[in-house]
């Protein structure tokens, strides 16, 4: 609650200072907001009792058009990618995946100010742009760790004490 309130009191003074950066709280909320979901809906911290901590380790942005294309990649030493779609001229254009069952390209529906977040090998690739609006989007890759609150590490060195050093 403490780091929310400093962020915001932060925030505020930055948007004071340059009006120009407010897109980049309406992202940084809307990206922090999809990821406590999609961490949630993994670790229910509800049921196991742990918390989590994300990691971001790489960060970029694409702006594409007039037969731009990224062809079929995946992403090492992460557990996760993400792709945020600031511009978006058309569903045929969203990010593409390879079923690793079937490889049958699956093309989830998704417009601008949509994220999508994937299993970081997962193949994936940016359709070819058949015209000359402009495709922009964020991505990065992540991990999402889980945190064991004191209580839990209490229980197990008392439930496992010989996995314990004295």
């Amino acid at each position: 609650e403490f780091n929310q309130e400093f962020s915001d009191v932060i925030w505020d003074k930055l948007l004071e200072q340059n009006s120009n950066i407010g897109y980049k709280k309406i992202f940084l909320d809307a990206a922090m907001n999809k990821l406590h979901e999609h961490a949630e809906f993994h670790i229910q911290p509800e049921i196991t009792e742990l918390n989590y901590a994300f990691n971001i380790m790489h960060m970029w942005f694409h702006q594409m058009s007039n037969a731009d294309y990224i062809d079929w990649d995946n992403h090492q030493y992460c557990q996760w990618s993400a792709v945020y779609f600031v511009e978006v001229p058309g569903q045929e254009y969203v990010t593409e995946f390879l079923n690793p069952e079937d490889c049958m390209v699956i093309q989830p529906k998704a417009e601008a100010g949509d994220m999508l977040i994937f299993p970081s090998w997962m193949l994936h690739r940016a359709p070819k742009m058949n015209t000359s609006k402009r495709k922009t989007v964020i991505a990065w890759n992540m991990d999402i760790c889980y945190v064991f609150p004191e209580k839990q590490m209490k229980k197990l060195k008392q439930t496992h004490p010989n996995n314990w050093y004295k």
